[in-house]
């Protein structure tokens, strides 16, 4: 199209600092000349947060799926969705965590034959408004029988959703 130049992006790093740089050749009829606009923005702070943020989600992610205990989080206000899934749940129960993610219990049926009594505790628990400790015996999609000590606590966002950790 006449007179339509496509605006170029770039981001460069020099001495650990970040910007952000948006080039674009204007056409003739604005200066009746060629004429390059650039802007230049330093996102060396919003780079940095970033970085620190992917760090802070690594370390969890590795706390979470390195400890001895399964643990798992349900969407509340999305029909008691998994959200997040450990290392020892997949252990325990041979589902991975892409397969749970975005489940609910009676879906993904884990433990089969348990996701009503897992419902009921989960209700018990909002009911409860507190940290409940919960003794369930199971067996695993494998036909072995487990007895885990459950603590079901609800977990609040900054933005106010609410999650199950289990």
């Amino acid at each position: 199209k006449k007179g339509a130049y496509p605006a170029m992006l770039v981001t460069t790093s020099f001495n650990d600092s970040h910007r952000m740089v948006v080039c674009e050749l204007l056409p003739r009829e604005i200066f009746g000349k060629e004429t390059l606009l650039w802007i230049s923005q330093d996102i060396t702070e919003l780079e940095n947060s970033k970085r620190r943020e992917e760090e802070a989600k690594f370390f969890l992610q590795t706390l979470l799926d390195d400890m001895p205990a399964s643990v798992f989080a349900k969407d509340i206000n999305d029909d008691f969705r998994i959200v997040l899934w450990n290392k020892e749940v997949e252990r325990q129960t041979g589902i991975s965590a892409d397969q749970a993610i975005g489940k609910t219990g009676l879906e993904l049926n884990a433990f089969p034959g348990s996701a009503e009594t897992f419902r009921k505790h989960d209700m018990e628990l909002l009911e409860a408004g507190h940290t409940v400790n919960f003794i369930e015996e199971c067996t695993t999609a494998s036909g072995k029988k487990i007895t885990y000590n459950s603590f079901k606590t609800v977990m609040q966002t900054e933005s106010g959703k609410s999650f199950i950790m289990d």
